[in-house]
């Protein structure tokens, strides 16, 4: 694994032919590619360039080197090509904790194509929950509604649910319609929390 830099400066020295190409195309100081393609032949003991002062070529043993760098290098873009597409797909457990209403009419029927979609990915559906304090601490993800308490819990607002006040109109002929809130007292109350 120390080799791994003076491969890569190696290989870079190789494709463009020269230290110093090598250096600018790094972001180094030529020394520094020398230094490490010295440090690598040293280290086994071989040659890797022959050099004259207009350019290098690779010797029988530099030639052999590449190639393995070059399926050291396809190798490291596979691996992380790989973990991208792992890291987009969702995967696992996700405990969902949301109102009856909610989950039975809006998720329900959405679940089966983000399933399909992500097969690796499995929903435990909570629908018993009407507010924060009925949650369980296993839980991934909530839906509720009202504010967030202080808590540890990260909050994202989904949108804003209007509140509005009925009554039917025979109620209101019978009890008479409350002209401001405070009349709301006298009045009987239908409240979802």
């Amino acid at each position: 694994m120390e080799h791994l830099n003076a491969l890569t400066i190696f290989a870079k020295v190789a494709e463009l032919g020269s230290f110093s190409k090598a250096a600018e195309s790094l972001g180094v100081v030529k020394s520094t590619v020398s230094k490490a393609v010295s440090e690598l032949e040293k280290a086994h003991n071989i040659r890797l360039f022959y050099r004259n002062p207009r350019h290098v070529t690779l010797t029988e043993e530099g030639h052999t080197l590449l190639k393995h760098c070059q399926t050291i290098e396809a190798g490291y873009w596979e691996a992380m090509s790989a973990l991208e597409h792992s890291a987009e797909q969702a995967k696992g457990l996700v405990r969902v904790s949301v109102p009856l209403l909610i989950g039975q009419l809006m998720l329900a029927q959405r679940l089966p194509a983000l399933l399909a979609e992500h097969p690796d990915l499995s929903v435990d559906l909570d629908v018993r929950h009407t507010n924060i304090s009925q949650l369980e601490d296993h839980t991934d993800l909530a839906i509720i509604f009202g504010a967030l308490p202080d808590s540890a819990m990260v909050a994202k607002r989904l949108a804003e649910v209007p509140i509005i006040l009925c009554a039917s109109a025979d109620y209101l002929a019978e009890r008479g319609v409350p002209a401001v809130p405070a009349d709301l007292a006298e009045h009987d109350n239908l409240l979802m929390t």
